[in-house]
């Protein structure tokens, strides 16, 4: 294996963002990853064979939403990065059509990007924005053939059919025991859920609080 694919859902937000500018400060050295919680391991893996792609919905430049969501301003490390910053494939979110569909599209996204870095393991890393949404179906033939609220799932049938692990870093439910056993009996891990911190947890009980009262 000559280094990593990760393909994001949700790419150009706050926490996609961060996973790009966190990689680039590791490959920098010194000068930058003091700035970042993994500089006290005493070993890390190889980040220089890492590759970013993914999904997202806007379409604004991967740049120009770096500097909406605040995470960097202003810094020469944003500058010396801006080459490589704007040479990341962001594919657009599949919004209109079929859900089988848009699989179709992912599909072929990850493809395109497998045959541009040949020899390179892809990983799905889900972070889309926190939903109410379910899945819908019993099986996972069901769940193929139903049209799906929940826009998760259109990521993760993608990696499934493709033969892509998958890392779940929102608290959206998509480990359903059809998608799990389909993942099991392709051989493909999938981990996580729910990666957000405490503060942004209070949030969101925060908002559906308010919500549930209509008071915004």
């Amino acid at each position: 294996m000559k280094g990593i694919i990760i393909c994001v859902a949700g790419a150009k937000g706050a926490i996609g963002s961060s996973l790009v500018l966190a990689t680039l400060g590791l490959n920098k050295g010194k000068d930058y990853n003091k700035y970042l919680v993994t500089n006290n391991l005493t070993s890390f893996p190889n980040t220089k064979n890492i590759v970013f792609t993914g999904w997202d919905v806007k379409k604004t430049t991967f740049l120009e939403e770096i500097k909406s969501n605040e995470l960097i301003s202003d810094h020469p490390f944003l500058e010396e990065n801006q080459k490589h910053l704007k040479k990341l494939t962001i594919f657009q979110a599949p919004v209109k059509g079929k859900f089988s569909d848009k699989i179709n599209m992912i599909r072929k996204d990850m493809d395109k990007i497998r045959k541009k870095y040949p020899g390179y393991q892809p990983i799905l890393v889900n972070v889309l924005p926190t939903s109410e949404h379910e899945i819908v179906g019993k099986t996972y033939e069901q769940i193929f053939s139903n049209e799906q609220k929940l826009v998760d799932v259109v990521y993760v049938m993608a990696a499934i059919e493709e033969g892509i692990p998958i890392l779940n870093f929102t608290p959206n439910k998509i480990e359903v025991e059809p998608i799990i056993s389909e993942a099991t009996k392709r051989g493909l891990p999938m981990a996580g859920r729910d990666g957000k911190t405490g503060q942004t947890y209070i949030k969101m009980v925060l908002a559906s609080a308010l919500r549930a009262r209509n008071l915004y």
